[in-house]
């Protein structure tokens, strides 16, 4: 095969040795080739030009005489395209001065309808493997062919919030999961088989700060114990709500078995977590919210390292929530780094409500003194509103933020049976648009946003 792969969606995560092979599908994810379908063993003078010599083997469907071929060498004098002379199995003469010796390879335009196939194959939730898609994709100027399988993979992640907040953890393969990557190259005549790359995995990432990493979740995994497990969260510090759903996310890259621990005011708590051994988005509800007072609870991830318990995730702080709140709204939305995140409107809060008008059609009066005249809708919808208000500090407030520009954004339907019928989410829609969310001066906020629910009685005619 002339074909080589030199760059894949792999980076080294943080400092350490360990590959992460975890990107997100909003941002490009790049398989990067390179075309050189012979190497030059040697230049030499055929009377006054240019005579390659290749260690491979010319065939019919490589070219004929009068075809061009693209040549680059460490001579630039030599590189660009040039006419074939003549050409025997393993030599072309082209029509090119001879000056000197040179190195390199070169590509023979004469392969008709060439291009790279690459076929993505992507594991689902039941564990089947379905074909993604098949891309063809040509080179550059440069010989290189660029590959962005994000938009094949991007059907595959999920909406909606599939935890269902009564068990401890949960392996989130809706929002994450594995894919292959295959390739080989075409043209008239070639039997090239296709070559099947390494596993990758992909997650419902909008985007992510390192962008050094291109699409790679690096910065939030962990690969030593310089590299710990970042949290997806917007907030330097989350916000459980007591009586409300709530739990934490992260990307599990190790194959031991963990523990989350935290830590309160009403002491220490340890429950088992079960995690994969696939980097999958993990989420994991917090062990003392049944019994906590209140205040802060210290989360952290650790597992067994020959009866020593290490860290293996960065300690982040949970403000927990015990007040009684009136007529609260609380919403989850898909965060940019992948996780949910949850806030709890509490303020009151303003319904309103927005029709609007489809297609209009006037019928035609035939006599002012007998018809009635009549502008016909042909429909009509209604819009629900409801206008948010929250009270906050500044850091929560930036936080809340990331929910103006999230894809997904759910409200509970059911906050005072959930525990008993499951959550049920709805699925709503802030509204586009200018907010002000703080004074630079100040320590806390007033922060309003309006979402919109489901449209409600429609008609037609």
């Amino acid at each position: 095969m002339a074909i080589t792969l030199i760059r894949t969606p792999i980076v080294k995560i943080g400092t350490s040795t360990t590959d992460s092979t975890v990107n997100n599908v909003h941002q490009p994810i790049w398989f990067v080739f390179k075309r050189e379908d012979f190497q030059i063993s040697s230049i030499s003078n055929d009377g006054g030009k240019v005579k390659i010599t290749i260690a491979g083997t010319l065939n019919e469907f490589d070219g004929v005489v009068d075809d061009y071929l693209r040549l680059v060498t460490n001579q630039v004098g030599y590189n660009g395209t040039w006419k074939i002379l003549a050409l025997t199995t393993n030599t072309v003469t082209i029509d090119l001065n001879y000056v000197t010796t040179a190195t390199g390879y070169f590509n023979m335009l004469g392969r008709k309808n060439w291009y790279i196939e690459t076929s993505i194959t992507v594991t689902l939730p039941d564990n089947s493997i379905v074909i993604a898609g098949n891309l063809e994709t040509r080179q550059n100027l440069n010989d290189e062919v660029r590959v962005n399988v994000a938009p094949l993979l991007k059907p595959y992640v999920s909406m909606n919030d599939n935890f269902n907040y009564s068990t401890f953890a949960f392996t989130d393969i809706y929002e994450s999961n594995q894919y292959r990557f295959a390739y080989k190259e075409v043209y008239v005549g070639s039997t090239e088989v296709e070559v099947k790359d390494s596993t990758y995995h992909f997650v419902n990432s909008i985007n992510q700060p390192r962008y050094r990493s291109g699409s790679n979740m690096e910065y939030f995994m962990v690969g030593d114990e310089n590299n710990l497990i970042k949290w997806l969260t917007p907030f330097i510090k989350p916000t459980a709500f007591k009586g409300f759903p709530f739990c934490m996310s992260f990307i599990n890259f190790t194959d031991r078995f963990g523990l989350v621990q935290t830590e309160t005011n009403n002491g220490t708590s340890i429950d088992t977590l079960v995690t994969s051994d696939k980097p999958y988005i993990n989420r994991t509800m917090l062990p003392t919210m049944d019994t906590s007072t209140g205040g802060e609870i210290d989360v952290v991830l650790r597992v067994n390292n020959e009866g020593t318990f290490v860290n293996v995730s960065e300690t982040i702080t949970v403000d927990y929530d015990t007040e009684c709140h009136k007529k609260p709204i609380y919403l989850n939305w898909l965060d940019t780094t992948g996780g949910r995140a949850f806030w709890l409107f509490d303020r009151v809060q303003t319904v309103s409500v927005e029709t609007a008008v489809g297609d209009t059609f006037e019928p035609l009066v035939n006599d002012l003194a007998t018809q009635q005249g009549d502008i016909f809708e042909v429909e009509r919808t209604a819009g629900n509103r409801l206008v948010l208000t929250t009270y906050t500090t500044i850091e929560k407030a930036k936080g809340i933020k990331s929910m103006l520009y999230s894809l997904n954004v759910l409200m509970l339907v059911n906050p005072e049976t959930w525990e008993d019928d499951g959550v049920i989410w709805e699925a709503v829609r802030p509204l586009p648009g200018s907010y002000q969310l703080y004074n630079t001066n100040e320590t806390h906020t007033s922060l309003t946003v309006t979402i919109e629910l489901i449209a409600t009685n429609i008609q037609g005619r």
